[in-house]
This record gives structure tokens, C-alpha cells and sequence, in this order.
């Protein structure tokens, strides 16, 4: 399999997890498994792109890399999905960024709405994981 696509499949099973603990009642660890789903995609994009995502956790690092790296034009919604997504990495995980506890800071209507953020991010990125190389062009395509 190549190395991109174990990184998009990954992606997606994260988006699952989230989608399982927000049904029960895990918002905190939800939010952040959407933020693992959307960093994995992203990374799977530059994968795709042969540039390599380095260690980075920064989303909006990620999308400026496919901008200027892959010269990829990111659509101001899936932006404002990402935007939306990217304060909850620290919130959702570290006690001492909140004045209290991740797990007591979320409910399912924070929950949804990040699910569908990262609903949204994943779609675009697997439309744009279709693309092809031609003697240097890249030439990138939608379903």
C-alpha cells in the first residue's frame, strides 16, 4: 500500500473513533480525535505530493505547506473547517489550558459541530488525493 493512503485510511478511521466516542458521550475525546483524523489527511496530501509533513501537530502549518509547497488553492470553507478545528487540539487534551477539565468543557452540540468540520476537511481531501503526475505538472482532479 502506498504511504499516502495508509495515512488517508488512518485518517478516516480516526474520524470513526470520534464519531463512536461522541455517540457516547466522549466529547472531549472526540474533538480530539477529529484533530487527528484532519492531521493525518493533510499529511496524507503532502505525502501525495512527495513533501515531506515532518512532526508537526500545527494544522494551519499543514495548510500552508499544500499551499505553497504543492501550490494546492485550499476553498475558504475548508479553511474555516480547519480553523475551526485547530483550537481544540490543546483544549481538548491539557488540563491546564482551560480553567478546567477537557472532559468537563465539551458537549455534544461542540462535539457535532467539529465532526462536521472534519467531516467536511475529509471529503475535500479525498477528492484532491486524486491527482497525477505528467512529466513534472501536477495536474490535480475531482471525482
Amino acid at each position: 500500500m502506498e504511504e499516502y493512503k495508509k495515512w488517508i485510511n488512518q485518517a478516516k478511521e480516526d474520524l470513526k473513533t470520534a464519531e463512536i466516542l461522541h455517540e457516547n458521550g466522549r466529547y472531549y475525546a472526540s474533538v480530539f480525535f477529529c484533530h487527528q483524523s484532519v492531521e493525518k489527511g493533510l499529511k496524507a496530501l503532502l505525502i501525495k505530493g512527495r513533501k515531506d509533513p515532518g512532526k508537526t501537530h500545527s494544522l494551519s502549518d499543514l495548510l500552508e505547506i499544500i499551499e505553497t509547497d504543492l501550490g494546492v488553492q485550499i476553498p475558504n470553507n475548508v479553511k474555516k473547517a480547519v480553523n475551526q478545528i485547530i483550537p481544540h487540539y490543546t483544549l481538548s487534551t491539557y488540563p491546564d489550558v482551560s480553567d478546567s477539565l477537557p472532559a468537563q468543557i465539551y458537549d455534544a452540540e461542540t462535539s457535532e459541530r467539529i465532526l462536521r468540520s472534519c467531516k467536511e476537511v475529509l471529503e475535500w481531501l479525498d477528492q484532491n488525493l486524486q491527482w497525477k503526475v505528467r512529466r513534472g505538472w501536477r495536474i490535480w482532479f475531482r471525482k
